[in-house]
C-alpha cells in the first residue's frame, strides 16, 4: 500500500543526518507501496464470522428487491452515483430493484463525514476514482466479492479515504486483493480476512500476516515470506522462522518499527528490496546468515538499532544500493567478504563504523556515495587494486580516516567529490600513473594531506575546486600534462611554494591559485600560447620569480610583460643574464648594479 515516500539517504556528498522522511524512496527512487498496520486506525472492528455467515447476513439485511431510496442510494443502470443517508455503517447490496449493483460511481460518497464502515457486495466489479474522497472517518471496508473491483487509476478506489485502517476480504481471494492494493494505499492500512485467519499461506509462501501478536512463530514448511507480508505491523516484536524458510521477499517487514529480533535465520539465502526498511528497533544481524547469497536494495536502510561489528558472509558478491544507509547504530568494524565485486550507491552512507576501512582487491566497482559521511572511521583506507573509477562522493566526509591516501594504479577516473571533506587524511597523496581525470571538488577540504603533490602526465582534466583548501600540501606542485582546468582548482593551497608546468601542460586559468599565498616560484616549460594564466597573477602576493625556457623568453615578455607584477622577475631556466635573439638584446635578467 502506498506510504509517504521515505527519502533515500546519502545521495548528496554532504554531511547530513538521515531523517525518517515523510515519503517512501523515490526515485528513480520511487518504491512499491504495501499493506501494513496501525492499531490506531483499526476501529471499529466488524465481528469475525464465517464467509457464508458474512454474505448471508448482509444479503438478508439488504434483500434482493428493496427500493434504492430505502438505502439512501442514488442508483441507475447498476451504478450507485450518490448516497443521501446518514448511517455510520453502510451495506452495498448485491442488487437493487432486481438490478445487480456492479459499480460505485465517482464521488458517490464524497465528503461523507458520518461513514465509518462499509460493506461492498459481491457483484461490485468497478469503483470509480474519488468514490470515497474526503470520507475522513471511514475506518473499515469489507469486500464480499471474490473478484477484486477494478479502478480507473490502477486500484486507487480507496486512496482518498485517508484514515482507513482495515480492509476485510475473502480468504480465498486474499492474494488478489493484496496484490491489487499493494501500491495504492497507506502503509498503515491492514488487510485481513473476513473469517479472521492470522496466517495467509499459498503454496508454502506466507502471503500475509493479519494478526497482532508481539511474538510470532511462523507455520512449518513456509519457504518464503512474501511481498509485504508483515509490512507496517507495529505489534510484532519477535519472529521465529522455521528451518524451511530460505527467502524473505521485498518489503516483507517494511516499517515494522517495533520488531527487535528474528530467530533461526542462518538458512536464509535471499533478502529482498526494502525487506527490513526502517525497522528501527531491529538488533538481529540477519544479513550475516551463513547461507546468504543475495541482498536487496535498501533492505536494512534506517535500521538504526543494528549495533556492533558487521561481517557479511562470503556468499555475498554484490552489496546493493542503500542497503545499510543511515544505520548509525553500527559502532564496530566493517568486514567485507574477500570475493566481493560491487559496492552499491549509498550502501553504507552515514553509518557509524570505526577502525580501518579495507576494500578487498576483488572489488571492481564502488558506486556513488557508497561511504558518504561515515565520519567515525578512525583508521586507514586501503583501496582495491582493481578499481577503475572512484565514483562521485564515494568517501566524502569520512572525516576520521587518516594516514596516506594511495590511489591504485588501476584507477583512471576520480569523480567529483570522491574524497571531499576527508579532513583527517594526514599523509601523502599518491595518484595513479594511469589517472586521466580528477573531478570537481574531488579532494576539496582535505586540509591535512601533506607533502609534495605530483599530477601525473596522463591527467588531462582537473575540475573546479578539485584541491580547494588543501593547505597541507607543501613544496613543489608538479603539473605534467593537464590541458583542461576548472576554476579555483588549487584555491587556498597555502603550503605550496613552487608550481611547475610541464611541456604538455596548460596554465590557462588565472584563478587556479587564488589565495595560494605561499607560492614564490612558477616554472613554465610550456609554450607561451598555453600560459594564459600569466595574465592574472594579482592573487599571488608572495610570487617572486617566473622561470621560462630561454627560447620563449622574448615571447613571454612581449605577451605577458605588462601583467607581471613589479616585484616579480621573469628568468630563464638556463640562468642567462642577457637574452639575445637575432643579435638583439631581448632582455636582461641579472641583478648587477653596474
Amino acid at each position: 500500500m502506498e506510504s509517504q515516500a521515505d527519502e533515500m539517504v546519502g545521495q548528496p556528498a554532504q554531511e547530513e543526518t538521515i531523517e525518517e522522511p515523510a515519503e517512501e524512496p523515490e526515485e528513480g527512487n520511487t518504491t512499491e507501496n504495501s499493506l501494513s498496520e496501525s492499531s490506531a486506525e483499526i476501529q471499529p472492528e466488524l465481528p469475525v464470522e464465517s464467509e457464508v455467515e458474512v454474505q448471508s447476513e448482509f444479503q438478508e439485511e439488504s434483500g434482493a428487491a428493496t427500493e434504492a431510496e430505502d438505502f439512501g442510494f442514488v442508483f441507475s443502470g447498476g451504478i450507485i452515483t450518490g448516497y443521501t443517508g446518514s448511517e455510520s455503517t453502510v451495506v452495498i447490496p448485491d442488487e437493487i430493484d432486481g438490478v445487480p449493483v456492479t459499480q460505485i460511481g465517482r464521488y458517490a460518497f464524497s465528503n461523507n463525514q458520518t461513514l465509518e464502515s462499509i460493506v461492498i457486495g459481491q457483484n461490485v466489479t468497478l469503483i470509480y476514482p474519488e468514490a470515497f474522497d474526503g470520507c475522513n472517518n471511514l475506518k473499515t471496508v469489507r469486500f464480499l466479492g471474490k473478484q477484486v473491483p477494478e479502478g480507473y487509476y490502477g486500484n486507487h478506489c480507496l486512496y482518498y479515504a485517508k484514515n482507513l485502517g482495515t480492509i476485510y476480504v475473502p480468504i480465498e481471494a486474499y492474494a488478489a486483493y493484496h496484490s491489487a492494493f499493494l501500491e495504492c494505499l497507506e502503509d498503515s492500512v491492514r488487510l485481513k480476512t473476513n473469517t479472521g485467519e492470522d496466517f495467509i499461506v499459498e503454496e508454502d509462501v506466507l502471503i500475509g500476516y493479519a494478526g497482532e501478536a508481539e511474538e510470532v512463530t511462523l507455520p512449518e514448511n513456509i519457504i518464503r515470506i512474501g511481498n509485504s507480508a508483515f509490512c507496517g505491523n507495529t505489534a510484532v516484536e519477535k519472529i521465529y522462522l522455521p528451518d524451511s524458510t530460505v527467502e524473505i521477499e521485498e518489503k516483507a517487514f517494511y516499517c515494522c518499527e517495533n520488531l527487535i529480533t528474528v530467530d533461526n535465520y542462518d538458512q536464509i539465502k535471499r533478502i529482498g528490496n526494502f525487506a527490513f526498511y526502517r525497522c528501527s528497533s531491529l538488533t538481529s544481524h540477519i544479513m550475516e546468515a551463513e547461507n546468504l547469497e543475495e541482498l536487496g536494495e535498501s533492505a536494512f536502510e534506517l535500521c538504526t538499532g543494528l549495533q556492533g561489528n558487521l561481517s557479511l558472509p562470503s556468499g555475498v558478491k554484490n552489496i546493493p544500493d542503500k542497503i545499510f544507509a543511515g544505520c548509525a547504530g553500527f559502532q564496530g568494524e566493517l568486514l567485507l567478504p574477500e570475493d566481493l565485486e560491487t559496492i552499491g550507491e549509498s550502501s553504507f552512507s552515514q553509518c557509524g563504523f570505526i577502525g580501518d576501512l579495507r576494500i578487498p582487491n576483488s572489488v571492481q566497482t564502488i558506486k556513488s556515495y557508497a561511504f558518504n559521511a561515515c565520519g567515525n572511521f578512525n583508521g586507514t583506507l586501503t583501496l582495491s587494486e582493481n578499481l577503475v573509477t572512484l565514483s562521485e562522493g564515494a568517501f566524502a566526509y569520512c572525516r576520521g580516516l587518516h594516514g596516506d591516501l594511495i590511489i591504485p594504479e588501476s584507477v583512471q577516473v576520480i569523480e567529483k567529490e570522491a574524497f571531499n571533506g576527508c579532513s583527517g587524511l594526514d599523509g601523502a597523496l599518491k595518484l595513479s600513473s594511469d589517472l586521466k581525470t580528477i573531478g570537481e571538488s574531488a579532494f576539496q577540504d582535505c586540509q591535512t594531506l601533506s607533502g609534495e603533490l605530483i599530477i601525473p602526465d596522463g591527467v588531462t582534466e582537473i575540475g573546479k575546486y578539485a584541491f580547494r583548501n588543501c593547505n597541507g600540501f607543501s613544496g613543489t606542485l608538479e603539473i605534467l600534462g593537464v590541458v583542461q582546468w576548472g576554476n579555483y582548482a588549487f584555491e587556498n593551497c597555502t603550503g605550496i611554494t613552487t608550481v611547475a608546468f610541464g611541456e604538455n601542460a596548460r596554465y590557462s586559468d588565472g584563478t587556479l591559485f587564488d589565495f595560494c599565498t605561499g607560492i614564490k616560484e612558477i616554472k613554465l616549460y610550456c609554450s607561451p600560447e598555453y600560459a594564459a594564466g600569466m595574465s592574472d597573477l594579482d592573487e599571488l602576493e608572495s610570487l617572486e620569480t617566473i622561470y621560462v625556457p630561454s627560447q620563449f623568453y622574448g615571447i613571454y615578455m612581449e605577451k605577458y610583460g605588462a601583467s607581471i607584477p613589479a616585484q616579480v622577475t621573469l628568468k630563464t631556466f638556463e640562468g642567462d643574464e642577457f637574452i639575445i635573439k637575432d643579435n638583439v638584446l631581448v632582455g636582461y635578467t641579472g641583478e648587477a648594479t653596474e
